[in-house]
């Protein structure tokens, strides 16, 4: 009877063990994953941390840090570099025709939300009836599940 309660202990243990590790590895990359912003139908999807994201359309590049893209939004921008700390990630993004790049600061407000500002002049388009609106230098976005 002993052995079966030292068993029990020993799984019970080792459950607790391994879901501390996955909510850790959860943890210690935020910038992971697809995030969508509602009012401008605008995806960010990022790895941070490794170039491991594929570009929809664009296999022949390899893999990237990431993109952005969405419904109007001026052309699609890749992230060609990244710099990261454990409250937040700088994005370097590059126009996918190579003529514009931005630079964006990144930081998780909580587990499912990250908010992103633009760095120096250039800023994010999207177009409008028949024009290019300059978007808000501040965009919030939500985590997306997989």
């Amino acid at each position: 009877m002993s052995n079966i309660k030292g068993l029990k202990r020993m799984c019970a243990a080792l459950l607790v063990f391994t879901i501390s590790m996955a909510m850790t590895a959860q943890t210690t990359q935020p910038f992971v994953g697809r995030f969508f912003n509602r009012e401008t139908g605008i995806t960010l999807v990022i790895n941070a941390y490794e170039e491991s994201v594929e570009v929809p359309g664009m296999s022949f590049l390899g893999t990237t840090y990431g993109y952005l893209s969405g419904r109007g939004i001026y052309g699609l921008w890749l992230v060609w570099k990244t710099e990261t700390n454990d409250q937040e990630a700088t994005l370097h993004f590059a126009s996918d025709t190579g003529s514009d790049h931005q630079k964006v600061r990144v930081t998780m407000t909580d587990a499912t939300h990250l908010e992103m500002q633009t760095l120096g002049s250039v800023t994010f388009k999207k177009a409008v009836g028949r024009k290019w609106v300059k978007l808000d230098n501040k965009l919030t976005f939500e985590k997306l599940k997989d």
